[in-house]
């Protein structure tokens, strides 16, 4: 008597290939926040150093520096696999970055000041 407990996994060729387009696309490219090396010279890395988001192949390759000197990342929201909105603040401006990671674009807008 089969009672549903003996069905396998299914696998990605049995879900289709959507999903293998999907699982292309996650692992194609990685994006990430990085700090360079001391870029203030104060010989400490902290909050006050600037910071900067990059894209990268899964392994390293095509390294991209995509925005720089970002003081405060204030929110990063996922909008789909390959693509970011970070709003964050360089000096005492506030920007807001739509980030497409498999592409490496970045479409960047100041925002307005809040009162």
């Amino acid at each position: 008597m089969n009672n549903g407990t003996d069905r396998q996994p299914r696998t990605t060729k049995q879900i289709g290939a959507k999903a293998d387009l999907i699982l292309l696309k996650i692992f194609t490219s990685r994006w990430y926040v990085t700090l360079p090396l001391d870029p203030n010279g104060d010989k400490v890395l902290d909050e006050r150093d600037c910071q900067q988001i990059v894209i990268s192949g899964v392994f390293g390759a095509n390294y991209t520096e995509i925005i720089k000197n970002i003081d405060k990342i204030l929110l990063v929201d996922p909008k789909g696999i390959d693509r970011r909105l970070v709003i964050y603040l360089a000096g005492n401006l506030r920007f807001g970055a739509d980030i497409d990671i498999a592409k490496r674009q970045v479409i960047t807008k100041e925002l307005p000041a809040l009162n």
